[in-house]
């Protein structure tokens, strides 16, 4: 039976202070309502996930096509973040390949890996593994679903040219 997360973010939320506090391209908010810049999160996250999982020779590219802020809390912002990050890092291949794009609105993390599609009813449960990794506990895409849900964004996977593609619709 399918886990309903909107528990989950609703206790994020509780302990992070709620949507409306946040960060503006990383700098601190002295009213703690803000803007998070998702492009400064993600460029600042990138170089660390490149230099962890640098033994993988991941060839990783960064596209951005307009500026993308949320109105989120920061620590949800990078909760949300790393997550799909260290997803796509993990369940990736040797000399694998990640495309993160953005534009205005519109966040798309894709990374090579097993090269069938995973179950897109299952994807966003708890504990699920399409392909045990070590490192992967089967929770991060959970918790994205979560956030996602908790702040009206839409979330969807595809399987496109051989990536797994993770989209975040945030209007």
């Amino acid at each position: 039976r399918p886990y309903n997360n909107s528990g989950v973010a609703a206790k994020y939320l509780n302990y992070f202070g709620g949507a409306s506090a946040g960060v503006k391209l990383g700098l601190w908010e002295d009213n703690g309502n803000a803007d998070a810049g998702s492009r400064y999160l993600i460029e600042e996250y990138v170089e660390d996930y490149k230099e962890v999982y640098e033994y993988k020779g991941i060839e990783t590219e960064v596209v951005a096509d307009g500026e993308c802020v949320l109105k989120i809390n920061a620590t949800l912002a990078t909760v949300l973040l790393t997550n799909l990050l260290k997803n796509a890092y993990v369940h990736n291949c040797e000399g694998g390949k990640i495309s993160i794009r953005f534009s205005n609105k519109i966040l798309e993390i894709a990374n090579t890996g097993i090269t069938v599609p995973l179950d897109p009813t299952l994807i966003f449960e708890r504990f699920y593994r399409g392909e045990k990794k070590e490192g992967s506990t089967g929770l991060g895409l959970a918790i994205v679903k979560a956030i996602c849900d908790e702040n009206g964004y839409k979330l969807e996977y595809l399987f496109e040219k051989q990536m797994h593609l993770f989209r975040i619709d945030f209007r």
